[in-house]
């Protein structure tokens, strides 16, 4: 009797995956119009948004909220750009870089808006960093010495608009930077900032 129970045991769970196999192969089939349709808009809206992830593009505008106090805000990477020229009257030299030996600055052109409820302080509640694609490391501090709007309150709707400014003598060598926010935290966001060739 247990023989017999074992082999039709045995038989129904084989007719089951022979049956589950076959309609697994007809989902598949690309002439399902309307899977096909379904599957080509995703492609499609993945594409528009431009983001893979928490990766964004430079344009793209990012939603967050601070590590710490959890106020809600937007950034958006307007442009960037790798320099040997001063920056509102601040050389290189100052921040013991030479540009003939690779050192450069790194402009990152931001727009960060207040969508919460409250007021803050973007420098003191934000942090932004940013960082080699190969290593995952490199400068993790910006110059506080621009951007000093940063250190006004920033009330619930309103937004600023000014460069983030980094200096390193290493950028020429990677292909990719990122320029991150809320670094390590549930809140991490990352714009990849592709290097430009000289």
């Amino acid at each position: 009797m247990m023989k017999k129970m074992s082999i039709l045991l045995i038989m129904g769970l084989f007719l089951t995956a022979c049956s589950g196999s076959d309609d697994g192969d007809k989902k598949d089939e690309p002439n399902n119009e309307q899977g096909a349709s379904t599957s080509d808009k995703e492609s499609s809206d993945d594409k528009n948004d431009s983001k893979e992830g928490n990766i964004y593009q430079i344009g793209d505008t990012a939603q967050t909220e601070t590590s710490s106090l959890g106020y809600p805000y937007e950034v958006t990477v307007n442009s960037f750009d790798l320099t040997t020229d001063d920056i509102e009257g601040h050389s290189l030299e100052e921040y013991n870089y030479n540009p003939e030996e690779g050192g450069r600055f790194a402009v990152i052109n931001v727009t960060i808006k207040n969508t919460g409820s409250e007021s803050f302080i973007p420098n003191q509640q934000m942090s932004a960093d940013l960082l080699f694609a190969s290593t995952d490391g490199g400068d993790t501090d910006n110059n506080e010495d621009f951007f000093l709007e940063r250190e006004q309150e920033l009330k619930p709707g309103d937004e600023i608009t000014g460069n983030l400014v980094f200096a390193d003598s290493n950028y020429l060598s990677e292909e990719i930077l990122y320029f991150v926010y809320e670094r390590m935290s549930n809140e991490e966001i990352r714009f990849e900032l592709p290097v430009p060739k000289e």
